[in-house]
């Protein structure tokens, strides 16, 4: 979630002054933003499901991030659009500027509360292999 936010902050910080280099690196920005959100929730998910609903659990995660996300996300990005670019060319370059400080500041927030209230539990698949270890050593 750090990542978004600098990606967003890069926007909103090279779009005023068209720096290609800030817009640039925003873009490259994308592909570790989609692993390390998309990809990463995916495998977390895989691990904290058990064998039978490993499946299911993967589609719901599919469902809530780019299909109901993805839909409110759009409109929320289009309203917020439509009320802080209000211009064309040049002019609206400053505008984009505040259209970027928001989701980078949203991206801030979710990564704070994550970082301070999101407890794992270890899978129950990597417990099972441990306490497996543990009886051929002699150990349990």
């Amino acid at each position: 979630m750090l990542a978004w936010t600098l990606r967003y902050a890069l926007f909103a910080f090279g779009a005023p002054d068209q720096l290609a280099p800030l817009m640039i690196i925003g873009i490259a920005l994308h592909g570790i933003c989609y692993d390390f959100f998309f990809v990463t929730g995916f495998i977390y998910a895989e691990q904290q499901a058990g064998d039978k609903v490993k499946g299911q659990a993967q589609s719901l995660l599919l469902l809530f991030t780019q299909g109901i996300g993805i839909y409110f996300g759009s409109l929320i990005a289009g309203s917020l659009f439509n009320q802080t670019v209000t211009t064309n060319g040049a002019a609206a370059l400053e505008q984009w500027k505040g259209f970027w400080l928001y989701p980078a500041g949203a991206a801030l927030v979710v990564a704070l509360l994550f970082l301070l209230l999101f407890k794992s539990k270890e899978a129950a698949p990597a417990a099972h292999q441990q306490g497996a270890t543990l009886e051929r050593r002699g150990t349990k």
